[in-house]
């Protein structure tokens, strides 16, 4: 499916304000950054976790945001977003993905 500026608004309506210009260059980012391969299904969510986490660092995302301590060793745990990312990742990312096999 993938995600267009306005379903992607519809979807984390917080972000209903943001230009659409802008949303369709977080998604472009995050959808580069996110491997298909690994997420299988949830390749999409995923990568509206990471726009919306990367939007999310911005002025738009105050909400959103989380103490710093709170990220760990989470790589984008500095927002819900992020955070909820980070997990979907480890859930689909292991084994050889840990490893660093090309299939």
């Amino acid at each position: 499916m993938g995600y267009t500026a306005p379903t992607f608004k519809a979807r984390w309506t917080e972000f209903a304000p943001t230009a659409d210009s802008l949303v369709d260059a977080v998604l472009a980012e995050a959808d580069a950054e996110c491997d298909a391969r690994v997420f299988g299904a949830s390749y999409d969510h995923a990568v509206g976790l990471l726009a919306a986490h990367k939007l999310s660092v911005t002025s738009f995302g105050q909400q959103a945001r989380l103490d710093p301590k709170a990220a760990k060793d989470s790589p984008n745990g500095t927002t819900t977003y992020g955070q909820e990312h980070d997990a979907l990742a480890a859930k689909k990312a292991g084994g050889f993905w840990a490893l660093g096999v090309r299939l």
